[in-house]
């Protein structure tokens, strides 16, 4: 069976500029790997599609209800003289991956500024991925962006958002399909854009309360003589808040070659499909800030609870610029009362002489945390930080790890870590190294397991580590299958990172086995199963009633 050829870009005269060809999904590359694991929760660096020629950027990666996952990336193609996109799908936690879609924007002088996906849908016949461009035209200097709506393999179903205009600078997706907010069937979507005309810049947020078969909601939620630049979208709902808001945040600079400015922030109210509020100023809380910030992300609750504040907890990060220095630090502020209030406070994420920058975050549901990545210039590391969602000690975020990716040579990664749901932790992405100065597009996660050199890595190794009952109450039963005699060391860690529990067995025969853990005096929450034979390394998420 062939896919049908589709479109997914289109000019503002609605010409088709794209066309994708579908591959078959045995047809995609496997992913490959790059070194020896060096981190107990971390395995390693995974290529997404492993192509040297191609100087992979603007790398999205996301998850679906059952765990699949999604990604994609854009890279110039040289024999076709013009820009490309790729997406690829996972259906063994990021190992390997198949690519869907390929193929060129169309025409030479245009160029892919941005991209994000997002999956969204509880079973896989309905399921629905939405990507959006950002198309730069260096030939008459105008942008577009368009959304498209594919079904589960990649196939083009409709074109839900064109917004063709002299200047959309950039843009963020977002959905409720986690926990909808209510009157939004199946779930919502919203996207938010800058955009730029002759009669200044403006901030664009459309909804879509139908799953995504259409945007019926549009709002201008601010404008400006000056230049709004990056974008950024989160969907936030608790107990007391269950019509669900979506909430927005972006940076303003005097002009376009700015380095840096202010950051604004502002939601939907009363629900998610609402007019949105007027916007808050927040670089201004700190006086050293003020004015010299970049770069915005965003987070929300976006539960069933209520935050310790009988209300939701919103957290903005951002770049500052630190002039003396000609660097940037990454800077946060949050605010437990964000449906009703502009009670940001501000909170500081590394030491005071950290060169870090390009943050992300996300919001785990599964177990109430923020979920940070930056790039640390001056060790070149990508580091993994969590806090809980009442910001017990704002500025005490724990370090799942202090570097993710072993590759050190950290040009322009922009990670983004998102939420797997099948797995219920956060993963990562982003753009490496590859061979001659071309950008890579790599995974990891840390509930990944990639074995030594022997095995298969396509995850069949799921039958060689199995844990039960899962979740557990009081004592769970590990069972491993060895090929050969080794010696096993096993390790109980928290979502911190932190080892509570290793011990070191002897030598154990070939064949099945299996032990007994305690897990009575660990307090309910997700845990991690580290087992380590002499040649191999398996992780094992489990979850402690």
């Amino acid at each position: 069976m062939k896919f049908r050829i589709n479109y997914i870009i289109f000019l503002f005269f609605s010409i088709p500029l794209t066309t994708l060809h579908a591959q078959f999904e045995e047809n995609g590359a496997p992913g490959s790997t790059l070194k020896e694991d060096k981190s107990i929760l971390f395995g390693y660096d995974t290529f997404i599609n492993d192509q040297p020629m191609q100087n992979q950027r603007n790398v999205v990666v996301c998850s679906a209800f059952n765990g699949w996952l999604y990604a994609g990336y854009s890279y110039f193609d040289q024999s076709a003289n013009m820009d490309a996109a790729a997406f690829l799908r996972s259906k063994d936690n990021g190992i390997t991956w198949s690519v869907l879609l390929e193929g060129t924007i169309g025409l030479t002088h245009s160029a892919i500024t941005r991209l994000d996906i997002l999956a969204c849908g509880h079973d896989t016949i309905n399921m629905k991925v939405f990507v959006g461009f950002c198309i730069y035209d260096t030939a008459v200097i105008s942008h577009s962006v368009t959304i498209g709506r594919y079904d589960k393999n990649m196939e083009f179903e409709d074109e839900i958002l064109h917004e063709p205009s002299w200047y959309p600078r950039d843009l963020a997706i977002a959905s409720d399909d986690v926990f909808p907010a209510n009157n939004s069937n199946p779930f919502s979507l919203g996207v938010v854009y800058s955009k730029e005309t002759f009669f200044g810049d403006s901030i664009v947020f459309c909804s879509s309360d139908n799953g995504g078969m259409s945007f019926n909601k549009r709002y201008n939620i601010a404008s400006s003589t000056h230049y709004f630049h990056r974008v950024a979208l989160a969907y936030g709902r608790s107990a007391s808040c269950p019509s669900g808001r979506y909430f927005a945040a972006w940076e303003e600079q005097e002009s376009e070659n700015s380095v840096s400015g202010h950051i604004y922030t502002a939601h939907s109210e009363p629900n998610f499909n609402s007019p949105f509020t007027q916007p808050a100023l927040l670089d201004s809380l700190d006086e050293s800030t003020a004015n010299n910030a970049s770069n915005p992300v965003i987070a929300c609750q976006n539960n069933g609870v209520d935050n310790d504040s009988s209300n939701l907890t919103e957290i903005v990060l951002f770049e500052k610029h630190v002039a003396a220095a000609n660097s940037f630090k990454v800077a946060g502020v949050y605010n437990k009362k964000a449906t009703n209030s502009v009670n940001f406070r501000k909170f500081s994420l590394s030491a005071s002489g950290d060169n870090t920058s390009q943050p992300d975050v996300v919001f785990n549901a599964y177990d109430s945390t923020f979920i940070v990545t930056c790039v640390d210039s001056t060790t070149q590391q990508l580091p993994y930080y969590t806090h809980d969602f009442n910001m017990t000690d704002p500025s005490s975020w724990g370090g799942l790890t202090s570097g993710y990716n072993d590759n050190p040579n950290l040009v322009a990664p922009h990670p983004q870590v998102v939420i797997d749901f099948g797995m219920h932790t956060g993963i990562n992405a982003w753009a490496g190294a590859g061979e001659g100065g071309n950008g890579a597009a790599l995974f990891d996660a840390p509930f990944n397991y990639y074995t030594g050199g022997l095995e298969k890595q396509d995850g069949s190794d799921d039958r060689l580590v199995k844990i039960y009952p899962n979740p557990v109450v009081q004592t769970a039963t590990i069972e491993f299958e060895l090929r050969k005699g080794e010696t096993v060391e096993i390790s109980v860690v928290d979502i911190m990172g932190q080892a509570l529990t290793m011990v070191a067995y002897p030598l154990y025969p070939e064949g099945k086995q299996q032990l007994r853990v305690d897990f009575s005096n660990h307090p309910s929450g997700i845990y991690f199963v580290v087992l380590h034979t002499e040649n191999n390394l398996y992780t094992r998420k489990i979850a402690v009633k």
